[in-house]
């Protein structure tokens, strides 16, 4: 009982405690991203952006060669994540890919959604974010990667990160994107439950290890 408490108290202890750091570095990133939604957004210029920073993208959008990543949910229901190049009019960068938001998917998995007409050129406004996809998650129409989507990209400057087109925007879809997937309280939840799980190791080590000597000696009797 000695060993295992030795080895699980330190252990449950730091986990609690690594749940509040993640905690307030949560809370500083939304209270980050607050700031940043208020701020009058800028072109994509070489030295910009940081991320949530608010940008402006124009140029021509090329939805021949959207695709859509696969496994994204709103209110329940299973559908897509509508991404789009844009060739870009002006800036530092040649293109950026900015994501419309969520659309529904079809009951018949075979048929894929449609994203609708986009105009020959636009100006829209959005926000930085990270890619929130690894390589290997299914999307439609791309293998080995979003930057090689396009015949020849490589050739081209492309903004390194993704553009969440805002909700107020010309042809914006429903927004499911979240700053952070997990929100501060969660981990202060979770550092209550490794805290709980430390203290009751505590208090059955102090039950079981330390019996007084009357009951020890009852207890061999039988």
């Amino acid at each position: 009982m000695t060993v295992f408490v030795i080895i699980f108290l330190p252990l449950t202890v730091g986990l609690g405690f690594w749940q509040l750091s993640r905690a307030s570095w949560k809370s500083q990133l939304l209270q980050h991203y607050q700031v940043l939604l208020t701020s009058a957004p800028v072109l994509l210029s070489k030295d910009c952006c940081e991320l949530f920073s608010q940008v402006v993208v124009r140029g021509e959008p090329l939805p021949q060669w959207h695709y859509l990543v696969d496994n994204r949910t709103s209110g329940g229901q299973a559908g897509y994540e509508v991404v789009v190049p844009v060739r870009l009019s002006e800036g530092h960068f040649d293109y950026a890919w900015v994501s419309l938001g969520w659309i529904a998917g079809n009951p018949d998995r075979r048929l894929l959604p449609e994203i609708g007409h986009l105009p020959r050129t636009i100006e829209w406004q959005g926000t930085v974010r990270q890619v929130s996809w690894q390589e290997s998650d299914p999307m439609t129409k791309v293998s080995t990667g979003y930057r090689l989507l396009l015949p020849g990209i490589d050739r081209y400057r492309i903004f390194p990160e993704l553009i969440q087109l805002n909700d107020a925007q010309p042809y914006a879809l429903t927004h499911i994107w979240q700053p952070s997937a997990i929100p501060p309280a969660r981990h202060f939840g979770y550092a209550v439950q490794w805290f709980a799980l430390a203290l009751m190791l505590v208090s059955l080590y102090l039950k079981l290890g330390f019996k007084h000597p009357v009951e020890e000696s009852r207890e061999s009797q039988y």
